[in-house]
């Protein structure tokens, strides 16, 4: 674990590294240039991200056959941001799970489960974004070797996720010698339930084809929103991108984010976002000053949750660690 946590301050390092080869200097004179006003419409953005965000898991919830008012489950998505913001691959943001506990008859297990597939189809959506991606820029700037590399390893990942969800079996017999091997005995069963549950759950969600395709397209739009988002705020910065060029490479920076080898992918997205942004001839200390923009969305989008955590009380126990 300690490995782990020394890790994670590469990312640091990395963001550190780069702000000394770009220029704190060339940085700031951009921030001075801020449009202030496009700060406004990205906060009313979050209005309609967390409501749809909320329906979303209201849907994947009523799978269960339970429910609760739309109300607990925007709250539970605002705590899970907030928190899992500040957590390596969002992994805080299982913390929601509590709060619908608390409201609802759902198992602690079972919410967990929906949380779970609620990340799965953001990764799926993502996927089939990058690689769309991908394919425009190859139309765009040429079939580079990058470019080519990135559209079959999206397609791969996509693949292989799909055959995890719905291929029970397949999985098991996959990481059955890793179970007899790592896992200690007096947690085998627990685990072996969960799996099963897991995967019941899917077969639930897959008959319900029309509750599937709603919680996929309420994804897609919070991406859209999400990105839109970060659009706004490269505006505000003065910095030359269109829309659509956000929409291309934002996807492969989201999914560097999810893994956990840095806090709020600080350095990662940084390293990614120069790389990305030089196919358009976007200078360096703009790409970093864009990857700052978006760490500031991220951290807006925190605060509703923390003043709902100062006035809820909620507290972070080991009941997801248990289950």
């Amino acid at each position: 674990m300690n490995h782990m946590k020394y890790f994670r301050l590469l990312g640091v390092l990395l963001f550190i590294y780069i702000i000394q080869a770009t220029g704190l200097e060339n940085i700031l004179n951009q921030i001075r240039n801020i449009n202030l006003i496009y700060i406004i419409p990205i906060i009313l953005l979050f209005i309609p991200l967390f409501f749809i965000k909320a329906l979303r898991w209201k849907l994947l919830t009523e799978t269960y056959n339970i429910t609760d008012s739309l109300t607990n489950y925007i709250k539970g998505i605002m705590i899970g941001n907030s928190i899992g913001t500040f957590t390596p691959g969002r992994l805080g943001d299982f913390t929601r799970a509590l709060e619908l506990k608390k409201t609802s008859k759902l198992a602690l297990n079972h919410s967990i489960i929906t949380i779970i597939a609620d990340r799965i189809e953001d990764i799926i959506i993502l996927i089939i974004m990058a690689i769309f991606g991908t394919l425009f820029f190859a139309y765009r700037f040429g079939n580079s070797e990058i470019t080519i590399n990135l559209f079959f390893v999206s397609i791969t990942i996509l693949f292989i996720m799909l055959i995890s969800i719905t291929k029970k079996n397949i999985v098991k017999k996959i990481l059955k010698p890793f179970f007899n091997k790592l896992i200690p005995e007096k947690h085998k069963d627990k685990i072996r339930i969960n799996f099963h549950e897991f995967y019941a759950f899917f077969n639930k969600l897959s008959n319900k084809k029309i509750t599937l395709l709603k919680t996929l397209i309420l994804t897609l739009s919070s991406w859209i929103i999400i990105f839109f988002q970060t659009y706004l705020m490269s505006q505000g910065l003065n910095i030359n991108i269109s829309y659509i060029m956000i929409l291309s490479i934002m996807p492969l920076v989201v999914l560097i984010e999810i893994i956990p080898i840095s806090i709020s992918g600080i350095g990662t997205r940084d390293v990614l976002m120069i790389y990305l942004l030089s196919f358009i001839l976007i200078a360096p200390e703009s790409a970093v000053l864009l990857s700052l923009g978006i760490l500031f969305i991220n951290y807006l989008g925190t605060v509703p949750g923390f003043i709902l955590l100062m006035f809820n009380n909620l507290k972070i126990n080991k009941d997801i660690i248990k289950t």
